[in-house]
């Protein structure tokens, strides 16, 4: 069975490379979670109901996982020489809403300004820091 240390007793080994991804974002602001985004994008009406479907379909609120799939589909239907119209336009409303909620949703900088020194302090341990964000 794996074991879980605490990040201050295992530090001192990992200060190679820092990978931030969405859960740093939500970890300042929590309306960046898929579940919230989701929400927001269906309430301001940028997911039709029959894109919305979709994520119901799979069971999920993950635009990133949706975007894929909609991806695979539309090599699948290539590949086949089914029509990829459909599913061309589904993806691009995924895509569209999914940038349109962000930058509805988005923290303000006074907002994250209390967040930015801890942060900084963290990340100044890393050699190398990528943002997947």
């Amino acid at each position: 069975m794996a074991e879980i240390y605490k990040w201050n007793d295992i530090r001192a080994e990992f200060t190679d490379g820092l990978l931030l991804g969405n859960g740093a974002s939500m970890a300042v602001h929590p309306e960046f979670n898929y579940g919230s985004l989701f929400e927001a994008a269906k309430v301001k009406g940028y997911l039709t109901k029959q894109v919305a479907e979709i994520f119901n379909a799979f069971k999920v609120n993950d635009f990133e996982l949706v975007l894929r799939r909609l991806w695979q589909a539309k090599v699948v239907n290539e590949t086949l020489g089914v029509k990829v119209e459909h599913v061309d336009a589904a993806y691009q409303q995924v895509r569209s809403a999914l940038i349109a909620t962000v930058r509805q949703v988005h923290i303000s900088h006074e907002d994250a300004l209390k967040h930015l020194r801890p942060i900084y302090m963290f990340m100044h341990g890393f050699k190398t820091v990528v943002s997947l964000n």
